[in-house]
């Protein structure tokens, strides 16, 4: 079963705050929130977790963020 998750949640995940947040979205060393609504972003359990497997595996200066499948 897939989950999605809320920006509160991903960010207690990720242990920072929105703006730092959303700064790495920006520039593309965090995956962008899937727009359900319209003022609903959410963002794959599974995506968040690979997020956290690649800062953990190549630390942040790996540069752009990867999609599972390897497209930016």
């Amino acid at each position: 079963m897939r989950k999605f998750l809320r920006l509160r949640q991903v960010l207690a995940i990720v242990g920072m705050c929105r703006s730092a947040w959303y700064s790495r979205v920006a520039d593309g060393r965090a995956p962008p929130p899937i727009k359900i609504g319209f003022k609903i972003a959410v963002w794959p359990e599974s995506v968040i977790s690979q997020y956290q497997d690649n800062i953990v595996s190549d630390g942040e200066r790996v540069g752009q963020y990867l999609t599972p499948g390897g497209s930016k």
